[in-house]
């Protein structure tokens, strides 16, 4: 099994700052997981949690870091806890997500799926806004795991710049990120492939 040999977290590897960042510490050498959408009761986060927890089970040390967006992370983290592994799912601020997890990120997974396409007159230049944590994560060369829809594969191509999944099945969501952390030449091509993307985004805007 490919382990990553230097962990983003070398930068922060003192415990103490990496409390003053972001309030908790995280063990060097693991991947970082960031599922950064707006945490809600139908949001998907817990798939996100079985899915950290399959790769656990399956001797992948993993962290998973969710925005803090209130009563909703929490009733997650609770979730977490109650099933064991509470010691691998961490709340972040919101306003700390873009500036300082995606920093540290190795996968980017996205739950929520993007908005359709909006043409322009002439129908032939499509237009999607996409969120800010997004465009960062690509910008940060961060590969994504992207619900399985319509609208991701009309920009991504699974394999190529970003994995797409079920975002219900936790078991595909694991076997995804599986692949990103057992290799990483791999991981790397798809985060340089979505990096490559920004620019037809800048153009559909």
């Amino acid at each position: 099994m490919e382990r990553k040999s230097k962990s983003k977290l070398s930068k922060f590897s003192d415990a103490s700052t990496q409390q003053d960042l972001w309030g908790f510490s995280l063990p060097e050498g693991e991947t970082i997981i960031v599922a950064p959408d707006h945490v809600h009761r139908n949001s998907g986060h817990r798939f996100a949690v079985w899915a950290a927890a399959i790769l656990k089970i399956a001797d992948f040390p993993v962290q998973l870091i969710i925005p803090d967006t209130g009563q909703a992370a929490r009733d997650v983290f609770r979730f977490a806890d109650r099933g064991g592994f509470g010691q691998i799912v961490h709340l972040l601020p919101v306003e700390k997500i873009i500036p300082v997890g995606l920093k540290i990120a190795d996968i980017a997974l996205f739950l929520q799926p993007c908005s359709s396409p909006v043409k322009n007159a002439d129908e032939k230049v499509a237009k999607v806004r996409f969120p800010p944590v997004m465009l960062s994560a690509l910008s940060e060369g961060i590969p994504l795991v992207l619900p399985d829809t319509p609208m991701s594969r009309y920009w991504f191509r699974d394999g190529q710049n970003a994995l797409l999944v079920k975002v219900d099945n936790p078991r595909h969501i694991a076997q995804a990120m599986m692949k990103l952390i057992e290799d990483k030449s791999f991981a790397k091509r798809i985060g340089l492939a979505g990096k490559e993307l920004l620019a037809c985004f800048a153009k559909s805007r």
